[in-house]
C-alpha cells in the first residue's frame, strides 16, 4: 500500500476574503522559479550560459472551489496573505496572493465550481 500525505483534512486560508477557501476541492501550484541570468558575452561560444540570481518568482496558485455564494468572490486584484496547511500539519505562508483570474464550471444537478488562480509574490516561509 503506498503511503502518504492525503489532501483531505488540509486548509488554505486567505485573508482576501474569510472563508472564501473554506469548500476546496483542488489546489495546484506552479512551483518556485528562480530568476536566470543570461551570462553570455561575445566570447561564448557553443552553449549559452546563465547565472543564478537571488530571487525567485513563487509562482501561482490554482484553487477549485465547491461556490455555495455565501462568501462573495472579490474582484481581481485583491490581495492577502495566505497560508496553507496540510494534513500531517506541515505549513507554507505565502506573503501575499493577489486574485489574478477566476473562471466557473456551472454542471447540471452538481455544484457550482469556482477556480481562482493566484499570483503569489513576496516571500514564502514554512511556519513551525
Amino acid at each position: 500500500m503506498a503511503t502518504g500525505v492525503l489532501g483531505t483534512a488540509s486548509t488554505i486560508v486567505w485573508s482576501g476574503a474569510t472563508g472564501l477557501l473554506t469548500n476546496y476541492l483542488d489546489a495546484e501550484h506552479s512551483g518556485y522559479a528562480p530568476t536566470v541570468i543570461p551570462s553570455s558575452n561575445m566570447a561564448t561560444v557553443g552553449g549559452k550560459t546563465f547565472a543564478h540570481g537571488s530571487q525567485y518568482d513563487p509562482g501561482t496558485l490554482s484553487v477549485t472551489i465547491r461556490w455555495d455564494g455565501s462568501v462573495a468572490i472579490p474582484a481581481l486584484g485583491a490581495t492577502g496573505s495566505m497560508l496553507m496547511t496540510d494534513s500531517a500539519g506541515e505549513k507554507i505562508q505565502f506573503e501575499n496572493a493577489i486574485l489574478q483570474d477566476q473562471g466557473f464550471s456551472i454542471p447540471m444537478e452538481d455544484y457550482i465550481q469556482r477556480t481562482l488562480t493566484f499570483k503569489l509574490s513576496g516571500n514564502v516561509t514554512y511556519p513551525t
